[in-house]
């Protein structure tokens, strides 16, 4: 069920892409996809995500839209395991293609 879901959202994301003015580093563009996934201020990095709003199908949209913004896989099991923002930053640091 969590691949179809997947999958609806990667179609769902992928059908209308916005231009957007977003910064060119990794908390800066994570931080901006955050606030448009939760409807929320941009965090702060040491921000808990549980505390901003961050819900469990919040953070499987999360994991789409870094997969498709950064070029780094995230697993379920991965994205439950982020506490901060910091943390995702962290793990896309650390995965990207092209750091």
């Amino acid at each position: 069920m969590a691949n179809d879901l997947s999958a609806q959202l990667r179609a769902h994301l992928n059908s209308s892409p916005k231009k957007e003015d977003t910064p060119k580093d990794t908390y800066g563009e994570l931080t901006h996809l955050i606030s448009s996934v939760t409807g929320g201020d941009e965090p702060a990095r040491e921000d808990r995500l549980d505390n901003i709003g961050v819900t469990s199908l919040d953070l499987i949209e999360l994991a789409v839209r870094v997969e498709q913004k950064f070029g780094v896989r995230v697993d379920e099991a991965t994205a439950q395991g982020f506490n901060t923002v910091g943390d995702v930053v962290a793990y896309i640091d650390t995965h990207a293609e092209n750091p």
